[in-house]
């Protein structure tokens, strides 16, 4: 990335949370409209009830030190943005967004990358690309192993496993 010009990396920290989640679901929503997947989206994303739950989480997991905010900056303007949990010695990857105007820049694999610097800069020792058999992320790792799984119980029955 040092070599794109006008490129940034930091760790956003923590003041004015809401501007990043703001940056965030921007970025996000306009990558799903670009590639026509919006309509795929569950109604809880479309009508913003998941972006209410994100504020909530993102808020608290800040104040806890449990999440870490990696920010990628063209000339001052957010084009890519992640949520990585950490505890216990571990980064957990869970989301990000990207500016889909970059995506041929890969601004994921980048962010990946540079997390993963980061957690070697902070003595982390584990970096989990959590749950998916993305094909990605053994270019990454030696291998795959199965942390958790959680079991929703619903009162409808349509259990949810993560």
């Amino acid at each position: 990335m040092e070599r794109l010009s006008g490129f940034s990396f930091s760790i956003y920290d923590g003041l004015g949370v809401q501007n990043f989640i703001n940056e965030f679901e921007k970025n996000r929503k306009a990558s799903w409209m670009q590639r026509n997947r919006f309509q795929e989206l569950p109604e809880a994303v479309k009508n913003n009830r998941f972006t209410d739950f994100l504020s909530l989480l993102i808020e608290s997991m800040v104040k806890e030190n449990l999440l870490i905010l990696p920010l990628i900056k063209l000339e001052g303007y957010v084009v890519a943005t992640g949520l990585y949990f950490v505890t216990n010695n571990k980064v957990l990857k869970y989301m990000q967004s990207w500016n889909p105007s970059y995506a041929k820049l890969a601004l994921g694999t980048v962010l990946d990358l540079k997390m993963i610097e980061y957690a070697i800069r902070m003595n982390i020792l584990v970096f989990d690309f959590g749950r998916g058999s993305e094909s990605y992320k053994l270019d990454y790792c030696n291998a795959e192993n199965v942390l958790y799984n959680i079991l929703i119980k619903r009162k409808n029955g349509k259990d949810i496993t993560f």
